[in-house]
């Protein structure tokens, strides 16, 4: 329905669903979906996921079959390092270009809030993972792309802004029935924006209760830790901050 509307459509996912009704809709009327799959094989896949061991061979199935759709929805990976799956990188980058995605996101995983135990994490592999990411490359071609975001990570992660404009666009809806300011803040008690359990998300977005909440949130305070939407939130506080008489003018 939102798609029939011109309403633009993407998604986050463990592709587990990306089949059937679903598959048809993203492929007619998506822009992106992006699956996050951190295991190389099913057995690993099973263990992080905590999920039946055929579980991998469906998702890489279902990716498989809507490559095969021919669709204009790009369809990418998220690969999130650690120090299980870091000798798998360049494996996993030739599964993933034969299954058909049109791109493979590459990133560290986060330890901790300081970013210098994070890099300290890393260093033990680090090296190991730059040369499979430069093999990886190798295998780019006009349809399928490396996002390279495998880097050192600050040590710091301060924000100066006291709003987050970021969560009236990426808000969280948990499987727990529970409303999230944002995935970093996903399941705690500091994220928890309220629960629509026994009301519409509608009802519950438009209400005094998230209103309230929503203001209560300062990441100045409440977000000293990496946060994926730093740089659109410095983007969107710079946007709101123009003169709104001018704001029309380059």
């Amino acid at each position: 329905r939102l798609g029939k509307s011109g309403i633009k459509l993407a998604t986050l996912t463990n592709g587990s669903h990306l089949h059937e009704e679903i598959a048809e809709a993203f492929a007619r009327y998506g822009t992106w979906i992006r699956i996050s799959i951190d295991g190389w094989n099913a057995e690993s896949y099973a263990k992080i996921r905590n999920v039946k061991l055929t579980e991998f061979d469906m998702v890489i199935n279902n990716m498989r079959n809507f490559a095969n759709l021919n669709s204009s929805c790009v369809l990418g990976i998220n690969y999130v390092i650690d120090n299980q799956n870091y000798g798998h990188v360049l494996e996993f980058t030739k599964l993933m270009k034969d299954a058909g995605v049109n791109h493979m996101k590459i990133m560290g995983v986060l330890v901790s809030n300081d970013g210098r135990e994070s890099n300290q994490y890393h260093d033990a592999f680090r090296e190991s993972v730059y040369s499979q990411i430069e093999q990886a490359k190798l295998l780019e071609d006009g349809k399928f792309k490396i996002i390279d975001h495998y880097h050192e990570f600050p040590e710091r992660f301060d924000k100066d802004y006291q709003t987050c404009p970021s969560m009236q666009f990426l808000t969280i809806i948990g499987a727990d029935s529970k409303v999230y300011s944002c995935h970093d803040k996903a399941y705690t008690e500091l994220g928890l924006l309220g629960s629509i359990e026994h009301r519409r998300f509608k009802d519950f977005w438009y209400s005094e209760e998230n209103k309230k909440r929503l203001k209560e949130i300062n990441p100045s305070k409440d977000c000293q830790h990496h946060c994926a939407e730093h740089k659109r939130n410095l983007m969107l506080h710079e946007y709101m901050n123009v003169d709104q008489g001018h704001i029309e003018f380059v």
